[in-house]
């Protein structure tokens, strides 16, 4: 499997070349002339927000929702495949 070794080598000299480019801008590059001051948008900070309550909602209560995920998956798994006898579901059950 040596080309195999091949793809990953080239993989990680693309993904160096990517990523160190974007370092060398960020650190090595003097700052451009005009940047940007970022302004307040409400719908952003909003999304913000309810993205950071969630997260620390599932943080502090993860049992919920992996008794939820587990309901779920169950579920899938009780109910008949909804596109019939010759879908998926049923396929992999046989």
């Amino acid at each position: 499997y040596w080309w195999l070794a091949v793809i990953a080598v080239l993989n990680a000299a693309i993904g160096a070349y990517y990523y160190l480019r974007i370092v060398v801008t960020m650190y090595l590059r003097p700052p451009a002339a005009g940047t940007a001051t970022p302004r307040f948008a409400w719908p952003a900070a909003t999304a913000v927000a309810v993205c950071a309550l969630l997260t620390v909602g599932v943080g502090l209560y993860p049992l919920a929702v992996a008794r939820a995920a587990r309901l779920a998956a169950e579920a899938a798994v009780r109910l008949p495949d909804p596109i019939g006898p010759t879908g998926p579901v049923a396929a992999a059950r046989r």
